[in-house]
Parts: structure tokens; C-alpha cells; sequence
């Protein structure tokens, strides 16, 4: 998160850390562990997110990158406290939410109750949905290349060369040695792939100004990218990064 917000929410008593011998915050692992579980019981009590996750998150084990729903293991306890073990590893390290900052902030800070129009709705939905989409697809990437050891330098430019969708698709398939769309298939999410690339090519007529809305296909289509966007990245983490 950003350092200012955190600088807010210290001035307006929400997050307390301790204090250091000249009076400076220092966060604990479990004064951040604190911070996450507060701000998870915020999105429950405050609404629910346009694109369906656990109303408890996702949570990834640093050691084993593996990610589970908070709410699937705990049974009344919280997973987000670390000297709870991590189910299956074990481990009592500090959990990530799942997913990364900047992606989490895009998908449950998004708003569009303020619209009137339907069609304006659709297109920023549209958009959105894209973007998301694309966040989570460079996000798996990343974790991907580094987990079979490429520099950090070599990752930025392997993206960066392979920035337009096919190819990073390509990029999948080298890296997994799977097609990407067979993958989706065999594992139940084949509605989604299709729905996705149909939401790729209604975007492209939007930016190329072709687009012609059908509302009926289009909300059909929104249903199945909010049910299973999450959902299918915690899929390929799982099956390709986590360790366990």
C-alpha cells in the first residue's frame, strides 16, 4: 500500500503500531497481521466485490506459494494469523494476500454504482474486467519465471517482448508445456476461457470504435468472469507455482 495511506490511517487511530526509542512506527509481523485481518472484516461488513472472491480472501503461504480461501480452512479460526499453521504445509509464517496489492485495490475499490446508463455500465465493466484480467495474467507470469530461476532484469524484458495477449499466451504455453486453452478445458474452466476471449474482441471493437452492444450476450458473458476470475488464477498458481 502507499505510504500516505498508511500515514492516514495511523492519524486516525485505525492502525496502531508500536513505537521504536525515537517515537517512530514499527510494524510486527503481527501488528501487519492485525492490519490485514481489520481490513478483510472492512470488505465483509462493507460490501462485496464486483468480481466474487471469499468474503475472508485469498491467502498465500510464503514458503510453499501456495493460495487457499480463508474462509475454506478455518473453521471459526483466522488463517491470517500466522501461529496458525498454513493448511497442508504447515508453515506459521506471515501470509500474503493473494492477489498482489495494486490488483486487489483494482478490483475491490472498483465502483459503478454512480451510473445511470446501462450502456456506459457495459463499456466500463468491459474495460475493467480486460484490465483485471491482464493484471492477473502478467502477475502469474512473473511468479512463473521466477520460479524456474530467470533474473529479474531478463523477466521485465521477456514481458516487454511478449506484451500483446497471443504472446504472452505462447509464453504460457512454453513456460508449462500445456496450451493454456486446453488447460482451462480439462479443468472445468473452459466456459471461461470462451468468455474471455469473446470479452477480448468485444474490448478491441470498443478501442477501434466497431463496438455494437448486445446486452443480453454481454451480461451472460460478465456472469461467468465475475464467478470464476479468481478462481482460475488460484487454479494456475496452484498447478504451476506453489511448491507444496
Amino acid at each position: 500500500m502507499h505510504r500516505q495511506t498508511m500515514i492516514n490511517w495511523i492519524r486516525r487511530g485505525w492502525v496502531k503500531p508500536k513505537r521504536d526509542y525515537k517515537d517512530w512506527p514499527v510494524f510486527t509481523d503481527e501488528c501487519i497481521a492485525k492490519i490485514r485481518e481489520w481490513r478483510e472484516t472492512l470488505k465483509e461488513e462493507w460490501g462485496i466485490a464486483m468480481i466474487n472472491r471469499p468474503s475472508g480472501g485469498y491467502l498465500m503461504c510464503p514458503d510453499c506459494k501456495t493460495i487457499v480461501s480463508n474462509n475454506d480452512y478455518t473453521k471459526g479460526s483466522t488463517l491470517i494469523n500466522p501461529k496458525n499453521p498454513f493448511p497442508g504445509c504447515g508453515h506459521q509464517s506471515v501470509r500474503e494476500l493473494w492477489p498482489r496489492w495494486d490488483v486487489l485495490s483494482l478490483i475491490d475499490d472498483f465502483d459503478i454504482t454512480t451510473l445511470e446508463h446501462e450502456e456506459d455500465i457495459t463499456k466500463i465493466k468491459l474495460i475493467f474486467y480486460c484490465s483485471s484480467f491482464d493484471f492477473l495474467f502478467e502477475s502469474f507470469l512473473v511468479n512463473f519465471l521466477e520460479k524456474v530461476n530467470t533474473q529479474r532484469q531478463l523477466i521485465d524484458y521477456i514481458l516487454d517482448t511478449n506484451s500483446e495477449f497471443p504472446k504472452r499466451v505462447a509464453l504460457f504455453n512454453k513456460l508449462s508445456g500445456e496450451k493454456l486453452k486446453d488447460v482451462l478445458k480439462n479443468n472445468g474452466f473452459s466456459d471461461f476461457g470462451t468468455q474471455q476471449r469473446f470479452l477480448r474482441e468485444k474490448r478491441n471493437e470498443l478501442v477501434h470504435k466497431t463496438f455494437d452492444i448486445d446486452f443480453d450476450i454481454l451480461n451472460k458473458c460478465f456472469e461467468v468472469i465475475e464467478r470464476d476470475m479468481l478462481k482460475v488464477f488460484v487454479f494456475l498458481h496452484n498447478k504451476y507455482i506453489s511448491t507444496r
